[in-house]
């Protein structure tokens, strides 16, 4: 009798474990496996799938985690969706090196929330990679493999890069956030209300189809900026910067990217409400068409109301460099319609060479 008693207890204990995930659960180190760990929720969740909404509540103040990788998890939708946010009253830190902290391998309806349930929490990610490239959230998808991916918000999160990097003979490889070179679609990618430090950019997408819709919005920036470059030609894009504050951004220094946005590709762009504060080239190599806001094979483009302040540029690193006209601030190319009003540009005294450019 104690051991069928037993063998029920082990089979119940089994049929819990598997069984779809519905309703919030507790994240930490007191709880029982598989939700000890992030990384151990995230993985039962890809394995089970979910019959219903799912909300993972972190009740650690420290992670120290990486690789996590949401994969295809059957059963999301609009409605089912997976939060992940911090509990009441707690500031959340996740923390690791690697390549990524949090990859999305074609998975739909995640949401990052920072804020808790009753608003009172936080939520900070952080890349602490010193030696290889890294990115804090990531699509994983391979290259060449099929799958979409839907309904993705990242809000209210304090998104921390590892520092930026420059080597003499590589591109920019720290990032915030990086949906880039992957086969399938995006549909409706939303980043709001976030603050981003470090890194070399802050968000890039580029190689990537995107189906319908990106909104990035209220978010302060105190890194790269965006590239948003070289997007599959889907008629119905729409893009969105809005309301964004973007401050201390240092670009150049060798090889690197000299775009705050870089945007490629789109149906129509809403470009309004952003506020620049200190924005700094540094030359260490000749760079043809150093561009700070690059908008190219758009078939709408409406910027207005955003303020650009100290636009600085500095060829203290190569003082042989002849700079010539090589700043522009603005560079529409192939675009139909441009709408270009209510705009605030301070350029201080002694940078000659940065100026408007709107072909």
């Amino acid at each position: 009798m104690k051991s069928t008693i037993i063998t029920l207890i082990v089979l119940f204990k089994i049929f819990t474990i598997s069984a779809q995930l519905s309703g919030t659960y507790q994240i930490g180190a007191s709880q029982t496996y598989p939700f000890n760990t992030l990384k151990n929720a995230v993985e039962q969740i890809n394995m089970v799938g979910v019959s219903g909404p799912v909300r993972f509540i972190l009740t650690d103040v420290l992670y120290e985690e990486d690789s996590i990788e949401f994969k295809t998890i059957s059963g999301t939708s609009i409605t089912n969706t997976i939060t992940l946010q911090p509990g009441d009253n707690i500031d959340v830190e996740i923390m690791g090196s690697g390549g990524f902290i949090i990859g999305i391998d074609r998975t739909s309806n995640l949401i990052f929330n920072g804020f808790s349930p009753n608003g009172t929490g936080s939520l900070t990610i952080t890349s602490t990679e010193s030696i290889t490239s890294s990115t804090v959230i990531k699509s994983t998808t391979p290259v060449n493999t099929n799958g979409n991916m839907y309904n993705i918000h990242i809000i209210n999160c304090t998104i921390n890069a590892a520092p930026p990097f420059f080597p003499e003979d590589q591109e920019p490889k720290s990032f915030g956030i990086e949906f880039s070179s992957t086969s399938g679609n995006f549909d409706t990618l939303i980043f709001q209300n976030n603050v981003f430090t470090g890194g070399d950019k802050s968000i890039v997408m580029v190689n990537s189809k995107f189906k319908k819709i990106e909104i990035i919005d209220n978010n302060f920036l105190s890194s790269g900026g965006l590239d948003l470059g070289n997007f599959g030609v889907i008629d119905d894009k729409i893009i969105k910067i809005q309301g964004n504050v973007f401050t201390n951004t240092n670009l150049g220094y060798s090889l690197g990217d000299l775009s705050v946005i870089n945007v490629f590709v789109g149906q129509e762009l809403t470009f309004t409400n952003n506020v620049f504060y200190g924005i700094n080239y540094n030359f260490t190599s000749f760079k043809d068409d150093c561009i700070l806001f690059h908008f190219n094979t758009i078939k709408n483009a409406f910027v207005f109301n955003n303020q650009f302040k100290n636009i600085n540029y500095n060829a203290s690193f190569n003082p042989s460099i002849d700079l010539g006209t090589l700043v522009h601030l603005f560079y529409f190319s192939n675009t139909e319609n441009i709408k270009f009003f209510h705009n605030s540009i301070y350029i201080p005294y002694g940078n000659d060479n940065a100026f408007v450019l709107a072909p």
